[in-house]
């Protein structure tokens, strides 16, 4: 099979999940290739800002990304050549319009990274559940674009019915949304996204160097943008600063991602640094005795995996599709409303230090050549 993963750019969960899908399709004997925005006109890029722009600052009542106005730039030519199209994200590169156009012709696989091809517009309804019906009453838009949201999701609801349109999702907590709250034209295939083997280097870090002397437990957070409030980056400090004083004292934060840091950690131990993308023989969780996720919503996050990958024990929250992966590996959860629960959970966690093998088990279940294989088994079920 020749086979396209579509997406938007290769940056982000969703480009990143995309790229690693191909190559462990590659891996298993079949002809993968990622076609994106950016490998058909670089101009593209500035057009997709400005409009994500205009977006934000007209269409979205808060901070929370919709993307209900979309617009598409790539030729329906790039795709004649591929007997399998799988879309990642399709915002600005193709809109839902031409994809249900597309689908009358083509049979279409679309991974569920987020609720976008749930809903009328936004990634994530959070407590919201119009996307249920037509998204008549979208409370993440401003009153005089709800009619324009209503539309798309109508668009949405024709795709999710699609006898060509096959739907596959990295946590079984999106795909019971899809399937318990929406009508669907095929049922959805949960395959977790793939993630790499562990690189055997270790990275070096002077800050983290000096802590390890002074016996601290390395707390790591992971996140392209460390400020975006979805993360739950500033949950996290405060329930870091009540913990007691000796117990913070033992505690050393290693933030991962790019973005300004709070004015909370200047009473915590912590350092910064951005990812160690294109130097393989550097990996940031090496660095850490335990990777905090306190996402307030998240699907699967790739950070999961990539942690247990490197051995790394996973503290997480109870929203999404977070906790399916952590009862897999037997790491503990969190509830983001229960600040004493978190706090006391943290303190444990620094105490104890627990040590586990996960590699073995994380192979079996995020490895190229697992998901891979089940991706193409997959793929053959719909040709």
């Amino acid at each position: 099979m020749k086979i396209a993963q579509i997406t938007t750019s290769t940056s982000g969960g969703a480009g990143l999940a995309a790229v690693r899908l191909s190559d462990a399709l590659n891996l298993v004997g079949q002809d993968s290739s990622v076609v994106t925005q950016r490998t058909e006109n670089l101009s593209t890029s500035y057009k997709s800002k400005a409009i994500t722009f205009l977006q934000s600052q007209l269409v979205q009542k808060g901070p929370e990304l919709v993307t209900t106005f979309s617009s598409t730039f790539i030729g329906m030519e790039t795709f004649e050549d591929y007997d399998i199209l799988h879309f990642h994200s399709i915002y600005n590169l193709i809109g839902i319009a031409d994809l249900l156009t597309l689908a009358t012709k083509r049979t279409i696989v679309v991974t569920l990274h987020d609720q976008r091809f749930l809903t009328g517009g936004c990634h994530y309804s959070k407590e919201c559940t119009q996307y249920e019906g037509i998204c008549s009453k979208c409370p993440q838009v401003r009153r005089s674009f709800v009619k324009y949201v209503e539309r798309e999701k109508q668009r949405v609801n024709e795709l999710l019915l699609s006898k060509n349109v096959f739907f596959c999702s990295p946590s079984r907590w999106l795909a019971n949304m899809a399937e318990t709250s929406l009508e669907l034209g095929n049922p959805v295939q949960v395959i977790r996204n793939p993630i790499p083997e562990a690189q055997p280097g270790s990275a070096e870090n002077y800050e983290i160097n000096k802590a390890r002397r002074e016996g601290k437990f390395i707390i790591g957070f992971v996140a392209a943008n460390l400020n975006n409030p979805l993360k739950g980056l500033d949950v996290l400090i405060e329930a870091l600063t009540n913990l007691p004083p000796r117990t913070l004292e033992r505690v050393h934060l290693l933030l991962v991602g790019k973005g300004e840091v709070s004015n909370a950690l200047k009473s915590i131990s912590h350092n910064v640094i951005d990812t160690f993308q294109g130097n393989e023989n550097q990996n940031p969780y090496s660095l850490m005795d335990l990777l905090v996720v306190p996402s307030k919503h998240d699907n699967s996050p790739n950070v999961i995996g990539e942690s247990l990958m490197s051995n790394v024990r996973v503290l997480g929250s109870s929203n999404g599709g977070i906790p399916e992966l952590l009862d897999l590996f037997e790491c503990p959860k969190i509830d983001l409303f229960d600040l004493q629960g978190f706090t006391e959970t943290l303190s444990r966690e620094v105490n104890m230090n627990l040590r586990r093998d996960y590699q073995a088990r994380a192979r079996d279940i995020f490895g190229y050549k697992s998901v891979g294989k089940q991706m193409n088994e997959f793929y053959e079920t719909i040709l």
